[in-house]
């Protein structure tokens, strides 16, 4: 009886290798969500309708022209389709760094706001903005509301701003709750052009008060020296959120460490930063601990937790972070950029549906949508994006599966790709479409159909004829398999 216990249990090991999946995205298989040339911002709204109890997901998209896009799905399925509706902003040329998504999660209400951080543009009023009931039951136009005006630094009405900047803008916004009261705060990077000439950037916090239902901001760090970047994570796993804020301008990394009440303490985690640009936070290594991952022109670099956390954040906190590794380079694979060469959003997350996190990435200039897949070959293609901005990762059509919204800023296109779970095949691989090839100044040598394949990144075509042989054996395997049971039971 042990021996076929035995027999019966390798059989089925060789039964379930065989039907190992994966997900795959196919270029060739894309829709439209919107009509908008460089979207940077982009989010998927993830809801649920009080009236009708069903779950959909919407997409947000901050255009380049003035106004941000709710692209409202209307269809589920493979077949999805998204009505696309425009909100306008203060200024025809404001453009939407970042959108920051407030929902209401009672179970009387679902309604949306946005905030939205507008930069690149001299002439608009605003730096951040809110826009009020964007979506729910009970909405009914959008409201558009300032929540930080050129005036008011001018005024210093936030804490130890200069009353001299000009020309104020935001680069990046995170709405979430930091000091634990139930109520959502809002953490933002304002930059300014000071009447000197010189430029700065603050590190600026909003707090909701109840009475006048205003956000009221303070200053909590100045010196960023314009544009700069923050996320917010639980660092340090005492079960408040921090902040990693980057500031390119300046080669500089900072964390500031929450005490539980929103009050910060801040240190540098790298005061000479290789790369000090867009970021993403995860457990990159699989280790248990957070993990930082910041953009370069070109690269990414990756500061791993090595240690535990101490409860010493002035002093120790920063040393648990070891010193930035290059984790990827386009210079390793001998490629380059055709233009702009800049790390333009990085995500953190399972794409693979293996229990590992993934690090997915665009670079303006590379046309496809990047990913880092733990424990396999580095950097592999997802989709083709000609000239990508932002993305965005979430489940559209309610399957399961990781689906893909991105931005391919020549198309004048935001395009939504379905994941599609397949059967893994001996090397398991993506399938997009091969991206422009830059020109080469010689001829190469003729390569055989493996090395093209090899080089190319796409899947190596199998020859049928072996295929059939593999089955076969397989098959055989089985059979005999079975036999064996049977002989040793009637043993």
């Amino acid at each position: 009886m042990l021996a076929l216990l035995r027999v019966t249990f390798f059989a089925s090991v060789l039964l379930t290798s065989s039907a190992a999946a994966v997900v795959v995205y196919d270029s060739d298989k894309r829709g439209v969500v919107a009509s908008e040339q460089f979207a940077r911002a982009i989010e998927i709204v993830d809801l649920r309708d009080l009236t009708t109890g069903v779950q959909y997901n919407d997409v947000l998209v901050g255009g380049s022209s003035g106004h941000i896009v709710l692209s409202e799905r209307d269809s589920i399925g493979q077949n999805i389709l998204f009505q696309p509706k425009r909100i306008p902003l203060y200024h025809p040329r404001s453009e939407a760094a970042s959108l920051a998504v407030m929902q209401d999660t009672s179970s009387s209400n679902d309604k949306v706001d946005v905030v939205a951080s507008l930069d690149r543009n001299e002439d608009d009023v605003a730096a951040l903005v809110m826009i009020r009931d964007i979506k729910g039951s009970n909405a009914t136009s959008p409201v558009l509301e300032t929540l930080i005006a050129r005036e008011e630094f001018r005024d210093s009405n936030i804490n130890n701003t200069d009353a001299h900047l000009m020309s104020v803008t935001s680069s990046d916004v995170k709405a979430v709750d930091l000091d634990d009261d139930g109520e959502v705060d809002l953490v933002a990077c304002i930059a300014g052009n000071h009447t000197s000439g010189s430029e700065e950037g603050f590190l600026v916090v909003g707090r909701l008060d109840l009475e006048s239902s205003k956000f009221v901001f303070e200053t909590i760090y100045e010196g960023l020296g314009g544009t700069a970047f923050v996320e917010v994570a639980d660092l340090d796993g005492d079960g408040d959120l921090d902040l990693v804020v980057s500031a390119p301008e300046r080669n500089l990394i900072l964390l500031f460490w929450n005490d539980g009440s929103g009050s910060f303490t801040s240190t540098v985690l790298d005061a000479t930063a290789k790369a000090a640009g867009k970021m993403a936070v995860g457990d990159v290594d699989n280790d248990g601990r957070l993990d930082i991952v910041v953009g370069g022109e070109t690269f990414l670099v990756a500061y791993f937790q090595e240690v535990e956390p101490t409860a010493d954040k002035v002093s120790k906190q920063a040393a648990s972070f070891a010193e930035g590794v290059t984790i990827w380079d386009i210079k390793d694979e001998s490629r380059r950029c055709t233009s702009g060469c800049e790390v333009n959003k990085i995500l953190i997350e399972d794409i693979d549906g293996d229990g590992s996190p993934d690090v997915a990435f665009t670079i303006e200039g590379v046309f496809e949508l990047n990913v880092l897949f733990q424990g396999k070959t580095p950097r592999e293609s997802l989709v083709s994006l000609d000239s990508p901005y932002g993305f965005s990762l979430g489940d559209l059509n309610l399957d399961g599966l990781v689906d893909i919204v991105g931005s391919a800023g020549n198309d004048y296109k935001v395009f939504y790709f379905l994941g599609e779970e397949v059967e893994a095949t001996e090397q398991p691989t993506f399938m997009p479409s091969s991206p422009p090839a830059p020109q080469q100044e010689t001829a190469a040598p003729k390569k055989t159909d493996l090395e093209s394949n090899e080089s190319s990144g796409q899947p190596i075509q199998q020859d049928s004829t072996s295929s059939a042989t593999t089955a076969t054996l397989h098959s055989a395997l089985v059979v005999w398999c079975i036999a064996a049971s049977t002989m040793f039971a009637l043993k």
